[in-house]
């Protein structure tokens, strides 16, 4: 073979090997969404892609109402391009999830970039390999990120890398202009982008003040992206924009949030940016589906601690190049190498940026991380709960490898670089395996995931105005009842009107059918939306107790009517708060199982769930012991009341993590009424809670749900 031949296919091989391995990622990320379906299913995770798929199935042209946080543009644009998703796959888990996973690839490619640049091709490859095997909590946050923190990172690494000189430190002229739009993009994408400056100023330094100009200019592309976006919000009369004009500006430049979350000290977020109180998570895994036991990963605390060290240790291998050499004869490799040291600052700073400003601000992690890293055995918390850290960790990942690079230049310290990249990669590797030879959610199911909690989050005030919900033409049924359950939140009215004025519900509902034409089943699905926004109150106010609460609505279910005040009830008991109704449980019974006027007892169910024993694990020989609370003489109640507390005890036990196995014969003692029912609505509800919950009434069986 001629020797040209040989050369163009160890090309060829090369660019294989390069593309499956900028490829490795995405199918780590894969591999994990596919393996736990049901577990990505978080609503405010997923209310970019439900915006997506509103626009897919709503309305395109107002998507400027899509934005429901004005200082972040992300929504609106990751919101666009998830519509795509659904073009492509239909209502399917990857419509959901394939812009998670092109983030993914775009920051496994920009970091690749960069630390080629930075640290040469072996830094490049270990940050492939570590990203794959990056524990689940990082994965699972990028899973979850679509418009958040970490899909930020592709913007903040992609500014720096086309900042970054070439290898005999120049500059090309158009490099700080376009570093400057990524990052001015980036920073209306999301404000914390904004941290990858001084990172970009660094790398552009040796070209001097005309190149720091060129980017300042550049990055003028963030205030007039602003700028439009504010006018754009104001014509469109956005409900941030009710206050004005320079309200909505500076709420658009940035407004700082309450973040609910425990008090941390310095020393406690110093522990955090590298993971040490939550070690137990890293490679947890999350509750199944199927079996909500959760099994636990060999070496799974191993493997976390190993993570933790090298997060710690890996910047300290950025100072190699300063250390003086054995041999005097190598200074010109030195020169070269401190050179090198001053590239990979740039890195430093990057991730620097990061981890400073989250020790040093207001901003602490979810509280819920701190309850989860309390579980044993170590279960996955929620895939949103990291969101703040994710990309930190991230960082660190860039930073380790870098250093890796850094230690592999040394020459002689090969060996030990190879060895700590397989060591750290493999173990995370390792754990994924186990992973996906664990897999405890059938594959066959993946198909069926059909989340769609982005209406039933956000209600008056934030996302689209009420003129679209009510004027919303879509056939899509599951968009339709999305933007009518919305349009009822809107409607209801609250506690104190109701007070005063009980039938004010059913007057807003008589208008609108009026004003539109509207079915029976629009009208449950418009009752139930107002039952929610009026449930939850109990959650914006401590001054109504949940009788009184509960008095209200019930006279203004009166008015409703037969068909109504249930859809309208339901929403109610799953808005509330069920913490507080939960200590009031001597007076569950009679709170939610009143009878309206013909009969019908639509709360009864939750007190039954409120009042059950969890931690059973096999059926009692008898009803009444199904109940941990005080159940004011059992078989004296009702008929009705009696099945409704059977159904509620089912749908607890059946959401339980314990897990009951029922048997025929754990109810051969049961009344064969009771016991017939209580397994209908156990087998029910595990067959319907098995991938997701088709309308979030956490209590109940039924065309409502």
């Amino acid at each position: 073979m001629q020797p040209d031949g040989v050369f163009q296919r160890y090309r060829r091989l090369r660019q294989g090997a390069t593309v499956l391995l900028l490829g490795l990622p995405v199918v780590a990320c894969l591999v994990r969404l596919l393996s736990h379906p049901a577990y990505f299913i978080d609503g405010e995770a997923l209310i970019t892609p439900t915006i997506g798929r509103e626009l897919r199935h709503g309305h395109l042209l107002d998507a400027i109402h899509y934005q429901l946080i004005v200082y972040q543009g992300s929504l609106l644009v990751d919101g666009l391009l998830t519509g795509l998703g659904f073009l492509v796959f239909g209502d399917h888990l990857l419509a959901w999830q394939w812009l998670s996973l092109a983030y993914v690839l775009g920051i496994s490619v920009t970091g690749a970039w960069l630390l080629r640049k930075t640290g040469g091709t072996m830094a490049a490859l270990s940050f492939l390999l570590l990203l794959a095997g990056t524990p689940f909590l990082v994965k699972d946050g990028m899973l979850a990120a679509i418009g958040g923190h970490t899909t930020g990172l592709l913007y903040a690494l992609l500014a720096v890398a086309v900042a970054m000189p070439d290898e005999q430190g120049r500059h090309k002229p158009w490099q700080p202009l376009v570093a400057g739009l990524v990052l001015g993009f980036g920073a209306w994408y999301l404000r914390t982008v904004m941290l990858a400056a001084p990172a970009v100023i660094l790398a552009l330094l040796p070209a001097g003040r005309p190149a720091l100009v060129r980017f300042a200019l550049g990055t003028l592309l963030f205030p007039v992206l602003l700028l439009a976006n504010v006018l754009a919000l104001f014509l469109a009369s956005a409900p941030d924009a009710a206050g004005g004009f320079l309200p909505l500006l500076r709420k658009a430049l940035w407004q700082v949030r309450e973040i609910g979350s425990a008090d941390r000290d310095l020393v406690a977020k110093l522990g955090e940016v590298v993971s040490v109180p939550y070690k137990s998570l890293l490679f947890a895994q999350p509750e199944s589906a199927v079996d909500s036991m959760v099994p636990g990963r060999p070496g799974a605390g191993h493997t976390a601690t190993l993570w933790v060290v090298a997060w710690f240790l890996g910047p300290l291998l950025l100072v190699l190049p300063l250390l003086p050499p054995k041999n005097p004869a190598w200074t010109s490799a030195v020169h070269t190498a401190r050179r090198q040291w001053r590239t990979s600052a740039v890195v430093a700073t990057l991730v620097l940026s990061w981890a400073l400003v989250y020790v040093l601000s207001p901003l602490r992690a979810e509280a819920i991380l701190a309850e989860w890293a309390q579980v044993f055995p170590p279960a996955a918390p929620g895939v949103n709960a990291p969101r703040y850290l994710v990309p930190i960790y991230l960082l660190w990942t860039l930073l380790l490898a870098q250093g890796l690079g850094v230690l592999w230049r040394q020459g002689r310290f090969r060996g030990l670089a190879a060895a700590a990249l397989l060591l750290v990669a493999g173990s995370g590797i390792w754990q994924a395996i186990g992973d996906v030879a664990h897999d405890r959610d059938p594959p066959a199911t993946v198909g069926e995931v059909e989340p769609y909690y982005y209406f039933k989050m956000f209600g008056p005030g934030r996302g689209p105005p009420q003129e679209i919900h009510e004027n919303c033409g879509t056939t899509d049924p599951v968009s339709r009842s999305n933007h009518l359950f919305t349009l009822g939140s809107y409607l209801g009215s609250g506690p104190q009107r109701l007070s005063r004025e009980p039938g004010a519900d059913k007057r807003a509902l008589d208008e609108l059918m009026e004003r539109r034409k509207t079915s029976r089943e629009d009208a449950q699905v418009l009752v139930h939306g107002m039952g929610r926004a009026l449930g939850d109150q109990m959650f914006s106010s401590f001054e109504l107790t949940s009788a009184e609460l509960l008095e209200q609505a019930w006279r203004s279910a009166e008015f409703l009517g037969r068909g109504l005040a249930e859809p309208y009830l339901f929403g109610v008991g799953e808005a509330m708060d069920h913490g507080r109704l939960k200590e009031q449980k001597t007076a569950l019974v009679a709170m939610l199982c009143s009878p309206l006027s013909w009969g019908s007892r639509p709360l009864c169910s939750l007190a039954g769930q409120m009042l059950v024993d969890s931690g059973i694990q096999q059926a009692p020989p008898y009803p009444e012991a199904l109940f941990a609370g005080a159940v004011p003489d059992f078989e004296t109640q009702p008929p009705q009341v009696q099945t409704e507390l059977i159904r509620g005890a089912a749908v607890e036990l059946a959401n339980s993590a314990l897990a009951l196995e029922l048997r025929d014969q754990d109810l051969a003692s049961w009344p064969p009424e009771s016991a017939v029912f209580f397994r209908a609505a156990w087998q029910a509800w595990r067959d319907g809670e098995r991938w997701h919950d088709e309308g979030a009434a956490g209590f109940l069986l039924g065309r409502f749900r």
